[in-house]
């Protein structure tokens, strides 16, 4: 049987609500559990957002596992961010897109690969901004509006006190705005080593 790591999941499961999986670890395991006997088809349509951070890479594994056990369908989609462009003024911007563009494209690769080893149907789309003011949030949710996703997972890097609160994370503005089941992903391995501020 498949195991589901319920420590380093965060879950919104219709309730808007942001609870850590501690205290919902009984809707963890249930996803997990009725996943892996085929009983739980809620989830068909999964979308993963990748960015290549060793979460998402962890997110992809888990929208894999979860759309294997369920004959569901992974939608992974990396959005090219646009607002880092302006932070680097020596540099060519429209070079600077075009290299994410790249790093996008043999991310979205390598999740058709981990989806057809896995035998689960993929697709998958390099995303861009409508307009300057789209944050990466806003452009997963309307995504996941335009393929029905039933559950979207998304990679977070954990961050906590005042460095969350100046820095916010897409995953959380994500949670904020969403209209489905989200499942969060948060590597622990990766998770930067300062103290708590």
């Amino acid at each position: 049987m498949k195991s589901f790591d319920t420590n380093r999941a965060w879950i919104k499961v219709a309730n808007p609500e942001i609870r850590q999986a501690q205290d919902f670890r009984y809707v963890a395991r249930r996803i997990a559990d009725e996943a892996n006997t085929g009983g739980y088809a809620m989830y068909r349509t999964i979308l993963v957002a990748i960015d290549g951070s060793s979460s998402s890479r962890l997110a992809l594994r888990e929208a894999v596992r979860l759309a294997a056990s369920t004959q569901g369908i992974v939608h992974a989609i990396h959005v090219v961010d646009h607002a880092p462009v302006f932070a680097y003024t020596d540099l060519d911007p429209v070079e600077l897109v075009d290299a994410m563009r790249k790093s996008g494209r043999v991310l979205l690769a390598d999740a058709e690969q981990a989806c057809a080893a896995a035998h689960v149907t993929c697709h998958v789309e390099l995303v861009e901004p409508a307009t300057l003011s789209d944050d990466v949030a806003s452009i997963v949710q309307r995504y996941a509006e335009q393929v029905h996703a039933d559950l979207v997972v998304l990679g977070t890097h954990g961050r906590r006190g005042v460095r969350r609160l100046m820095l916010g994370s897409v995953a959380e503005r994500f949670l904020r705005c969403s209209n489905c089941a989200v499942l969060l992903m948060r590597d622990d391995d990766s998770q930067e080593r300062t103290p708590r501020d």
